[in-house]
């Protein structure tokens, strides 16, 4: 276990510091700025457990973005039906009665209904449907929510981060200023002018989160911070994943932290001016260079929405480390598979025909069908990368094998 926890510590260490050479000298006056953003606020949520998670960020004067969802469909469609039933009396006195400095109301789609296509594999409230549509959905809500806490609601958060360019010409449209998706989901389309926060890590990783972004140590790096109620094992022992008390822990540690500023999303987008299109697609590319990485191998600095010119550094080293990876694990599959081959197949004509061609069919299958998803991962890349290893030990072996026999027959002849 220390092994293999030095192993990675040594790779990630190796992966920064060719990455992050020539970035120049930091400022020692540089702010972290971590967002902490909390979706799914609705009908559902736990009055008490809430009003325990507000009063913390009282406690220590930490801002906080809660992505509201303002209505419950009434009918499961996803058309605005008059019968939807909005945000109760008691969840909005809540919010009213949060210090506005503290808490920003963010607008988390309409009724966070999902809706499924043949061609969708993914939970999406937006992407798919009408623009008129969309703008409807979006403005009945944004209304709502602005007359009910007499408030600007500026920042959208679309469901499962999933949107498309007509929920953007929405927003746009209806007076928002940036979005809030993630970058596995995120989209980017440069024709309409927003500002991007996506959520960059959980409440798992937050001191790895701040330790990368020291290493940067940019003027304008960002942690957006997502949770979700849910994720707190005194609401949800299934699925819950952290507690009241390590919430308060992190909390306590990131306020004795020097160099750490807090802002609501709507601050950091009044604050920053580069969070543009370009950093944004810049980021995705950046962190889908190591999706193909197991986790034990990605780096921390993937918690950090960096900057463009990072990204694109970091972007580059991510797909040469990729590669030399899969190119290990081709070549010891290879090697392994060789030596078995010989060991079991040596005198088994049946069995060598049986592994020589199941497993490219294998490999070809496996290929076709994680292609059907468009979102293969590390999992499929790496059962991929070892079906290959194991057809190319196979063939090589074989063609090895026969071509020692003719040699051997050969010099036979000449004798």
């Amino acid at each position: 276990m220390h092994l293999n926890k030095s192993v990675k510590y040594i790779l990630i260490s190796i992966f920064l510091l060719i990455a992050l050479a020539g970035f120049g000298n930091a400022q020692p006056d540089n702010k972290i700025t971590i967002v902490l953003r909390m979706d799914d606020y609705s009908n559902f949520t736990s009055d008490s457990f809430i009003i325990q998670i507000l009063d913390l960020f009282n406690k220590h004067n930490i801002a906080c973005t809660f992505g509201v969802i303002p209505y419950l469909s009434a009918t499961g469609g996803h058309n605005v039906d008059p019968n939807d039933t909005p945000l109760s009396k008691s969840k909005i006195n809540i919010l009213k009665e949060a210090d506005s400095h503290i808490l920003e109301v963010a607008l988390h789609g309409y009724s966070h209904q999902a809706r499924h296509t043949c061609f969708q594999k993914y939970r999406t409230e937006f992407n798919g449907i009408d623009y008129i549509n969309q703008v409807k959905r979006i403005d009945k809500g944004k209304i709502f929510l602005e007359y009910m806490l007499n408030t600007t609601v500026k920042t959208f958060i679309p469901p499962w981060s999933t949107y498309d360019l007509d929920t953007l010409k929405a927003i746009n449209k209806l007076g928002f200023h940036s979005i809030s998706s993630d970058a596995e989901q995120g989209r980017v389309f440069k024709s309409v002018n927003l500002k991007y926060l996506p959520a960059t890590t959980t409440l798992q990783y937050v001191k790895e989160a701040v330790q990368a972004a020291r290493i940067l140590q940019d003027k304008d790096n960002i942690i957006v911070i997502l949770f979700h109620l849910y994720d707190f094992m005194e609401l949800s022992r299934e699925h819950g994943i952290t507690t009241y008390k390590a919430l308060s822990d992190n909390l306590n540690w990131l306020t004795r932290q020097d160099d750490i500023q807090f802002l609501t999303l709507g601050q950091a987008a009044d604050k920053f001016n580069k969070l543009d299109a370009d950093r944004f697609s810049s980021y995705i590319s950046f962190i889908r260079s190591y999706s193909f990485l197991p986790p034990f191998f990605r780096p921390n600095i993937r918690h950090v929405y960096v900057n463009t010119h990072t990204s694109s550094r970091l972007r580059i080293m991510g797909w040469i480390f990729t590669s030399i990876f899969y190119i290990i694990i081709i070549f010891l599959t290879i090697s392994l598979t060789s030596i078995i081959f010989q060991l079991l197949c040596k005198r088994s004509i049946v069995l060598q025909t049986i592994v020589r061609y199941t497993a490219p069919s294998l490999m070809l299958l496996f290929l076709f069908i994680a292609l059907q998803d468009l979102l293969m991962g590390y999992k499929e890349a790496l059962l991929l990368a070892v079906f290959f290893g194991i057809s190319a030990g196979t063939w090589r072996t074989m063609l090895t094998t026969r071509l020692g026999k003719l040699y051997h027959s050969f010099t036979l002849l000449q004798k």
